[in-house]
């Protein structure tokens, strides 16, 4: 019913197309350093603090421009919103086909929408799909909005990527360490997604 090609495209429309470094050039400055040492320096103080030991290795920071993040997070919206979106299907009645058309291009104008405005705030993230434990797990930095911010807050690009990479592993660091976190907030999405009561 959703068409998550239309919300793709209203993401990357909503968001501005955009590479890393901005204006298409290559990457210079902090975000073009060495950000193994900076993640490797942020885990030892996350777990250094925090007395939590990873079970397993954490993801590689990965360097992104607004549509790859937006579609990121599309591809996890997805499955988390698949049960609510087959309820919807099932609701639509003898008006199926033209509900289902019209509902899935209004949703995806939305999800669309909220995902590109997101894009062009989000600093950085660590990605992963609570309902689903075998999808792989990410640590990005959405490098335009990094600059961008940096320059809106005339403060230094290097330490902001510090404090945001510092930030996203501290989410890493939690969820490979307590090895029942992500069931348990997925048991509660589940819930409250169960709860929903879902109406065309």
């Amino acid at each position: 019913m959703l068409d998550w090609a239309l919300a793709e495209r209203i993401a990357d429309v909503v968001a501005g197309a955009s590479v890393p470094g901005g204006d298409g050039a290559a990457a210079t400055g902090p975000l073009a350093a060495d950000l193994s040492a900076l993640a490797s320096q942020a885990r030892e103080a996350v777990v250094a603090y925090a007395e939590l030991e990873p079970a397993r290795p954490l993801p590689p920071l990965e360097v992104v421009d607004r549509p790859a993040w937006a579609r990121a997070n599309l591809k996890t919206m997805r499955s988390t919103l698949a049960p609510l979106v087959e309820r919807m299907d099932q609701r639509t009645g003898t008006l199926a086909g033209p509900l289902r058309t019209a509902g899935g291009v209004v949703m995806a104008v939305e999800i669309g929408g909220l995902v590109g405005l997101m894009g062009r705030r989000v600093l950085g993230q660590y990605e992963l799909a609570l309902l689903d434990v075998q999808a792989p797990v990410r640590l990005l930095l959405v490098e335009p909005n990094l600059r961008d911010a940096a320059r809106e807050l005339d403060v230094d690009l290097g330490e902001l990527l510090t404090w945001v990479v510092v930030h996203e592993v501290t989410h890493a660091v939690q969820f490979t360490a307590v090895d029942w976190l992500q069931e348990h907030l997925g048991g509660l999405l589940r819930e409250l997604l169960g709860s929903l009561d879902v109406s065309v």
